[in-house]
Formats: C-alpha cells, sequence, structure tokens
C-alpha cells in the first residue's frame, strides 16, 4: 500500500463559461486530503473536500469525513465539518465556524461539487501510461521496456482528459445530474 498527501493548493471558479475568480491560498485544514492506495486499486480516503454556492450568493470550502456514498445520502448530525468562505477578490478562503449554504438534509439546497477526482486511477502514478514514466525512465522498474511504448516523453506533454455525467436522488428528495469535465497534465 502506499500513503498519499493530496493538497490543494489553488483553486479558479467558472460559471458557464466566464471565469469568476481564482484562490491561491486555501488553509491546509480545509485542502489537505490523506489517501491510503492498496495493491487491489482501492482507495480510502480520511476527508472529502467541496465547494458549495453560487456566484449570487458565493461560494464556500466544506471538509467532512469521508463517505462510501454521495455526501448528501451519508451526512450524519454529529458528523461535523469545517467551513470556509470563498473571497474572490483576496483569492483566500476565509475560515467560519458554520456554513450559510451546506445543508444536507434540504432538497433545494445547493449541490456539493467534490475537488477530489471522480476517476480515482488519477490519483497515482504506476504503469507504463504512467506520467512520470518517461521522467526519471520507469520502464525498468514497471516492466515496461520495449512493450508497445516508444517514449514517455510524449506523456508528459499530452494533458489527461475524462468527462463524466451521472445522476442520482438523494434522501431528502432532490434529483441531481452531475457533469465534469476533467484534465490533469504535468506542469515540472
Amino acid at each position: 500500500m502506499a500513503e498519499l498527501e493530496i493538497s490543494i493548493e489553488a483553486i479558479d471558479l467558472y460559471y458557464e463559461g466566464k471565469h469568476l475568480g481564482s484562490i491561491d491560498y486555501v488553509p491546509e485544514n480545509l485542502g489537505t486530503v490523506h489517501a491510503t492506495v492498496y495493491a487491489n486499486g482501492e482507495i480510502r480516503f480520511d476527508r472529502e473536500v467541496f465547494i458549495v454556492g453560487d456566484p449570487y450568493e458565493g461560494f464556500e470550502m466544506i471538509s467532512t469525513r469521508y463517505y462510501d456514498g454521495y455526501v448528501l445520502d451519508e451526512f450524519r448530525r454529529g458528523d461535523g465539518y469545517r467551513a470556509g468562505r470563498l473571497d474572490l477578490q483576496s483569492g483566500s478562503i476565509y475560515r467560519i465556524n458554520s456554513s450559510r449554504l451546506f445543508d444536507p438534509y434540504a432538497a433545494s439546497g445547493y449541490i456539493p461539487i467534490s475537488l477530489l477526482p471522480e476517476n480515482e486511477g488519477w490519483l497515482w502514478d504506476y504503469g507504463s501510461e504512467a506520467m512520470s514514466a518517461g521522467l526519471d525512465n520507469y520502464d525498468y522498474y514497471y516492466g515496461t521496456v520495449g512493450v508497445g511504448m516508444a517514449s514517455g516523453s510524449a506523456l508528459l506533454s499530452e494533458p489527461r482528459l475524462s468527462s463524466d455525467e451521472y445522476q442520482f436522488h438523494t434522501r431528502a428528495g432532490a434529483d441531481v445530474l452531475v457533469r465534469r469535465d476533467t484534465e490533469i497534465q504535468r506542469i515540472e
């Protein structure tokens, strides 16, 4: 198994294709998640981190314990959470004692948008298609030398793209459709 620390260092918010602003400072207690990756591919997170809000009411970042299901269905009174208000003018997140936008019991409330990748396979770097495969000659380590991969350097410059869409119905009666486009690119 491997222990990972995932740090959310910056956030860019878009609404209907328009850039609303950037956050350049995320407090460690909100933006740090620890994960355990097991040999069979299973991942266990210690926290869930998500954004709630809209351009009119503002946005908040919420950190709860990790749930195996969707937070609106699994959250229980007494579980607790940490919250921060996003200030798009200063580019920072300020800690708040309680959220005015996160209500896991209201069918008409804001839908939490997770900041963790939905495709968990992107959280680790292994195999012949690893983003670091060409950087440190990992081909020998992973046993992929001469196995159909001319060079890992092409992988370093090409972003990985993913689009997904899913629907669900919460206990409180909300019907939710989530569409997400994700791009991960090595920047070093």
